[in-house]
């Protein structure tokens, strides 16, 4: 597959063994850190960038959700995974609900780099969405600034010439305030002579 940088909350090292060895057997190389309190998860997180979390249900110093806050305020997309020993179906039902990405068994831990694989797909997904939604958003008010600044008239109409849109240099030549021309028919402005041709 690729590299895996994992932030792992559990504190069990043992648990970590077991789960790192799975990984390794999917990934090409995995890179790894073990948290296990709310301070050490900040700074872990702020310190370099992490493909997800996986975190135990049962710790001693820091609840699951807990930790899930912590991660989703750091970055909302981070996927987030719980693997635990302890985990029931209502339970798995509620994390997801609570907004963990998925949960696994310790004892099935062949559903993990599916999961792992799926969470990444979607979070990739998820940030290019945010990405372009960002560049829409930028667009859209560089047009407007340019559209509202232009030393020219500019006027935006439907396709049956009623006026959607103006800048205040439109308005301004033809005398009128913007807000009293939206709407009106554009033909109501024309020279004569383009009223004949349209």
């Amino acid at each position: 597959m690729n590299d895996l940088r994992v932030l792992i909350v559990d504190d069990s090292e043992t648990d970590v063994f077991v789960v790192l060895k799975d990984l390794n057997r999917s990934f090409d190389r995995v890179d790894s850190a073990r948290v296990w309190t709310a301070d050490a998860l900040r700074q872990e997180l702020a310190s370099q960038a992490w493909d997800l979390v996986i975190s135990e249900l049962q710790l001693v110093s820091l609840s699951c959700t807990d930790a899930l806050e912590i991660v989703r305020r750091f970055d909302p997309h981070l996927p987030f995974i719980v693997v635990s020993w302890t985990l029931s179906e209502e339970g798995a039902v509620d994390l997801v609900r609570a907004g963990v990405n998925d949960c696994v068994k310790k004892q099935r831990l062949q559903r993990l780099t599916i999961a792992v694989t799926r969470e990444l797909r979607e979070a990739a997904a998820a940030r290019e969405t945010d990405r372009l939604s960002r560049e829409l958003e930028l667009s859209e008010r560089r047009f407007r600034a340019t559209f509202e600044r232009a030393p020219i008239g500019i006027a935006n109409a439907s396709p049956s010439g009623q006026l959607l849109r103006v800048n205040e240099r439109f308005a301004e030549i033809l005398g009128y305030s913007a807000s009293d021309l939206i709407g009106r028919q554009i033909q109501e402005f024309s020279h004569p002579d383009d009223r004949q041709r349209g």
